[in-house]
């Protein structure tokens, strides 16, 4: 009934209406008011909007569902009502629980519409294959860092420093994201992700953006 499609004349996206819209492996290869060619299935689209997928460019689904009902609907009046900072580690995942919290993000996002997904996750066993099992177009994302975030009395922010992990986590995530590189899941790409500006020492951050720029790794 519907579809959003690119208009290379006016450079951007517009609204179309009665129009089909023919695949052939995985690629649109025609949108005409009327499709005449072969085909081998037809889906009634009369009643649906088609549109582009979305991108959700930052996203913990390993970690975000567990909390879901919980962080959302606590008052942290010290840090402005958010609970990044005195509640989110109050209680973690174990590995079990982050594929079965992946799999419930990337259920709502398919069907919500969003085909590529930023996965920023600390990583655990099993994440990569259930990435692929899922079909969704994903950029992992393994985090690393050199301090964490805790507050004493709900107002003022303090760092733990722990340098020591920073080298095994540095060099776990390069593997990862290598790995993925060198998967034959298409689908899947890298990216380096020192996990906060201010939990990272201006040594972490420039090594990877050099090690970024060596090997081309956004």
């Amino acid at each position: 009934s519907w579809a959003v499609v690119w208009d290379p004349d006016k450079g951007r996206h517009v609204y179309r209406q009665g129009v089909d819209v023919a695949f052939a492996n995985g690629v649109i290869s025609a949108i005409q008011s009327r499709y005449v060619g072969a085909f081998d299935r037809e889906l009634d689209g009369s009643d649906c909007l088609l549109l582009p997928g979305w991108i959700n460019i930052h996203s913990h689904p390993s970690s975000e569902p567990l909390r879901k009902g919980i962080t959302d609907e606590i008052l942290s009046p010290g840090f402005h009502h958010s609970s990044l900072y005195e509640f989110l580690n109050v209680f973690d995942n174990d590995s079990a629980g982050r594929i079965a919290s992946l799999k419930v993000a990337l259920a709502e996002l398919l069907l919500s519409g969003c085909t590529t997904v930023s996965d920023l996750s600390s990583p655990y066993e099993g994440w990569i294959e259930t990435l692929v099992e899922s079909g969704i177009r994903a950029v992992v994302a393994p985090g690393f860092r050199d301090a964490r975030w805790f507050t004493r009395d709900g107002y003022s922010l303090e760092y733990e420093w722990d340098q020591s992990r920073t080298g095994r986590a540095f060099a776990q995530a390069v593997q990862i994201i290598e790995d993925v590189e060198r998967h034959p899941n298409s689908l899947l790409t890298g990216m380096l992700y020192p996990a906060q500006v201010d939990t990272c020492t201006p040594e972490t951050l420039r090594d990877s953006f050099e090690l970024s720029v060596e090997k081309g790794i956004p």
